[in-house]
């Protein structure tokens, strides 16, 4: 009986710190994905729950052929092009939210970062960061940050990009695969900005292109046997991630500014093999705690709740939802505790 009344105690006690500690922010809902909304200088790109890694991704383009153009009136600078571009990224790895419908054990998608000499600061994005791109490519989300064009959808669901499989390892790391297939009602699964590369006529064309990688066979592609779907493939623990994007690309050049016509024409048209590597390390200031501990991955949310010191916010009152357990709660814990030690 002892025994029994000390569980029932411990059950009331954690109920009671777990609201006071949520009480700061009152919008906080722990049924979603969304970190508590009151953590200084969290920003947007860093609201949900999940594990972020930082590392320098590189982006390798190989051109094919250019639509309806022989090979030997192709330039040589265009034809035998082949280059790798490298990108401070980050991978952010997340937990499904209320609205993720599906089989999917999370939600992911690969950012990169501007090529400039300063450092971007992508906590100062705002919450439609993958519809205004400030020059970012994406070159693969499984779900849309903001699906149906809300910040914080609710009662509705929306499904992935595209499906994958999810395993476990026997060190506890989790392995994603999945193929990127266009399901015709999801919208493309990659958004990138503009790539360099060689133009064969510079009086009309620039060498910046409009670039997609795409998830169905075109008409560019539809008598090329080496087509194919991009295939995706990620590992993740609570230390480091590595992913893997390979696919098919489509590109067209800008006109100069100069020339008649719009500013994307119909040709030229080219085609060519892309392939995105990432080796990452967990962003523990921006992370929670990953368990390894499942078949399928899952958090203990820690941003915003003054367990973990290496946290953003962490010891600072007035950035968490943790810090400060209000007067009544404690009151009411003080109470049951007394009345607790009557008893036993």
């Amino acid at each position: 009986m002892l025994a029994a009344k000390r569980i029932v105690l411990q059950v009331i006690l954690c109920c009671l710190l777990t609201l006071g500690l949520a009480k700061d922010d009152e919008k906080y809902d722990p049924a979603d994905n969304f970190r508590p909304s009151n953590v200084t200088g969290l920003g947007s790109f860093y609201t949900w729950v999940g594990s972020y890694y930082n590392a320098t991704a590189e982006v390798d383009i190989e051109f094919a052929y250019q639509y309806l153009t022989p090979s030997d009136e192709v330039c040589p600078e265009l034809r035998n092009f082949t280059t790798t571009f490298k990108y401070d990224a980050i991978l952010s790895v997340l937990e499904s939210g209320t609205w993720n419908s599906g089989n999917n054990s999370v939600i992911f998608w690969l950012t990169l970062l501007p090529q400039t000499s300063s450092s971007f600061n992508v906590s100062s994005l705002p919450q439609d960061f993958m519809y205004k791109k400030n020059n970012l490519s994406f070159p693969i989300f499984s779900d849309d940050p903001t699906p149906g064009g809300y910040w914080r959808p609710h009662n509705k669901s929306f499904a992935p990009k595209f499906n994958f499989t999810t395993t476990q390892a026997s060190s506890g790391a989790y392995s994603l695969n999945g193929t990127v297939l266009n399901n015709g009602d999801s919208g493309s699964a990659s958004a990138w900005k503009n790539i360099t590369m060689p133009t064969c006529n510079s009086t009309e064309w620039t060498n910046d292109y409009r670039f997609f990688m795409t998830t169905f066979e075109s008409y560019f592609a539809e008598d090329w046997d080496d087509y194919k779907l991009p295939e995706v493939s990620m590992q993740f623990d609570d230390k480091t991630a590595n992913l893997t994007v390979g696919g098919i690309f489509y590109a067209k050049p800008y006109r100069q500014s100069n020339m008649t016509g719009q500013p994307v024409g119909g040709v030229p048209e080219v085609v060519g093999y892309v392939s995105v590597r990432f080796a990452g390390v967990v962003d523990e200031y921006h992370s929670d705690a990953l368990s390894l501990n499942e078949s399928t991955p899952s958090w203990e949310r820690t941003v915003g709740f003054e367990s973990n010191p290496s946290n953003i916010g962490y010891g600072d009152s007035d950035s968490s939802a943790g810090k400060v357990v209000s007067g009544s709660i404690l009151a009411s814990m003080v109470v049951v505790a007394y009345v607790a030690m009557a008893l036993f």
